[in-house]
């Protein structure tokens, strides 16, 4: 299930930059989460 989950939510050749690409997102996730508690 993971693997689905990351293949659909960064399509793309990011095999390379996968470590990189998966903490940008979970930077992005962990930012709107607080923005959305803020609010």
């Amino acid at each position: 299930m993971k693997e689905k989950v990351e293949e659909d939510d960064r399509p793309g050749p990011t095999h390379g930059a996968a470590g990189i690409v998966s903490s940008d997102e979970i930077l992005r996730r962990c930012i709107l989460l607080v923005a959305v508690c803020e609010i």
